[in-house]
């Protein structure tokens, strides 16, 4: 049991050290950068290489010293190996100024994409920086024109409104009349009925001259044609009687009839 306690607080111990994060990696450096220390590189070894080059010749000069002093064999063999050593070097040199050359190559290279990268950034920045201030813009146009639309809008809105504000009063006018005009034939009506229900008003409303020249039955107008006819007869039954004493005999047949 003990064993087994130990175990897991050794697990608990080791678990935190598991929980840690890892190093976030450094960002790679660019083209331009890595160009620039491999041309480094390469000249620190070229500058190494030209040293011992010239240390080389120098052992080269003294070893032709030694075998002109004195020729022997291994003044020789110095001389050869001193040469050899050279012309190791002088391979090697060369080597490197080939890989220096290329690397002064690239880094001009990536120097010159590094422009073209930089042209692109500076192009892309100014595009953001326009697109920016062209949204801005408009939303700042885009509030104007509303502005104005509203405007131009609510201007039509309020002559369409006051055309069918005035056609409704037109309408509710018309109403009126006709409801008046009706009302109006209504009354008239109503009073007419009244007027023929109520007999005492139909006597009120007749003369007090009329009632007093009623003593009995009113003489219509066509017998009172006879008495202006009869008012005439004695006139000519004088006429009659003016001729009968003039002409002596049988009456005529008018007079007789009168």
């Amino acid at each position: 049991m003990a064993k087994a306690a130990k175990k897991t607080a050794t697990r608990k111990a080791k678990s935190p050290s598991r929980a840690k994060s890892t190093p976030r990696r450094p960002a790679a450096p660019s083209p331009v950068i890595q160009a620039e220390r491999k041309v480094e590189r390469a000249e620190k070894q070229l500058e190494g290489v030209s040293r011992k080059l010239t240390a080389a010749r120098d052992k080269v000069k003294q070893a032709r010293a030694r075998s002109q002093q004195k020729a022997t064999k291994a003044s020789t063999a110095a001389l050869v190996k001193a040469r050899d050593n050279v012309k190791k070097l002088n391979t090697e040199a060369g080597q490197l100024r080939d890989e220096l050359r290329k690397a002064k190559i690239e880094l001009r290279v990536q120097k010159t994409l590094a422009k073209v990268q930089d042209a692109e950034q500076k192009a892309s920045a100014k595009i953001e920086e326009v697109e920016k201030r062209l949204q801005e813009k408009a939303g700042s146009d885009l509030k104007t024109a509303l502005q104005r639309f509203e405007q131009r809008w609510l201007k039509q809105r309020r002559v369409a409104d006051n055309r069918k504000i005035r056609q409704e009063k037109k309408k509710a006018a018309e109403k009126v009349k006709a409801a008046e005009r009706k009302a109006k034939k209504e009354a008239r009506a109503i009073e007419k009925d009244a007027t023929k229900k109520s007999p005492a008003k139909k006597t009120a409303r007749k003369s007090p001259a009329k009632r007093a020249a009623k003593p009995g039955r009113p003489a219509t107008k066509s017998k009172a044609a006879p008495a202006r006819t009869a008012a005439k007869k004695p006139a000519s039954a004088t006429s009659a009687a003016r001729k009968t004493t003039k002409r002596r005999g049988r009456p005529p047949k008018k007079a007789q009839n009168a």
